[in-house]
């Protein structure tokens, strides 16, 4: 948030008065920034203007996969894909610059909170949607455990009082970061067997070194931003380019087949 005010005189002294009993990660978040009213607005604006353009691109490509699942039902991974961008879009306006708050000004800390936690389960969507894209290359005890771990997480969330979610926060990441870990490395051994599988991997990455970003800033380990809604625009990119690859090739089989057919 911005606050305006006027300094008088050469020393300007700032006292904050901040309490937290309920989360283990409490008190002021990030570094304050200082500056004249237009340059503080211009960096607001512009870093709302990034969260947004995210949350639109996200959401565009989340209601994109929903409707490819209705148009053919047998499309599962469209329909994983398409709620874990849904999911990750919410969580683009929740956390980083807090748009939500724009949105919902009332919103109460808990709510916000309780719904920020709630995200971190579209990690089950896109772990579905891997193994949907490339056929059980999971797995299947460790897509049970991430998948027992979140809903388990969800219900902690949803029906516990903050003194207990809260602290349950911290093994669930550890455990989302051990699966991503194990995720890229199943994906990295099924590379010789699978078609098109390096284009996954290569967007997958950045994707995960986004999620241990988020992970690590959100325990205040390190200070930088939330960037898994930038990691998952940047896994669409190259997933894009795996659509187009696959369509190519069922192309090049069906001209095959025309041709075989008229000799």
């Amino acid at each position: 948030r911005i606050a305006y005010f006027q300094a008088e005189g050469d020393d300007l002294e700032l006292v904050f008065h901040v309490s937290n009993y309920k989360d283990t990660v409490c008190g002021i978040l990030r570094s304050l920034t200082l500056g004249t009213p237009s340059r503080i607005q211009r960096e607001r604006d512009a870093a709302l203007a990034f969260d947004l353009f995210l949350f639109g691109s996200l959401l565009v490509m989340g209601f994109y996969h929903l409707g490819l699942f209705a148009l053919r039902r047998r499309e599962l991974g469209a329909l994983y894909f398409g709620i874990f961008c849904l999911i990750i879009a919410l969580r683009s306006i929740i956390t980083a610059e807090r748009f939500i708050y724009v949105i919902l000004p009332s919103l109460s800390w808990n709510l916000e909170l309780r719904v920020e936690f709630l995200t971190l389960c579209g990690t089950q969507f896109f772990a579905l949607f891997l193994n949907t894209l490339f056929r059980n290359v999971f797995n299947r005890a460790v897509l049970v455990l991430l998948i027992g771990a979140g809903v388990l997480f969800a219900l902690i969330t949803v029906f516990a009082p903050a003194a207990v979610y809260i602290p349950a926060l911290t093994p669930f990441l550890i455990l989302l970061a051990l699966t991503g870990i194990y995720g890229l490395g199943a994906l990295i051994a099924a590379a010789k067997r699978r078609e098109g599988i390096l284009l996954v991997i290569a967007g997958f990455v950045p994707l995960l070194l986004t999620m241990i970003n988020d992970i690590l800033h959100s325990r205040m380990i390190i200070q930088t931003a939330y960037l898994v809604p930038l990691g998952l625009f940047i896994f669409i990119l190259f997933q894009s380019f795996l659509l187009a690859y696959r369509y190519r090739i069922s192309f090049d089989r069906v001209e095959d087949m025309t041709a075989r057919l008229e000799r």
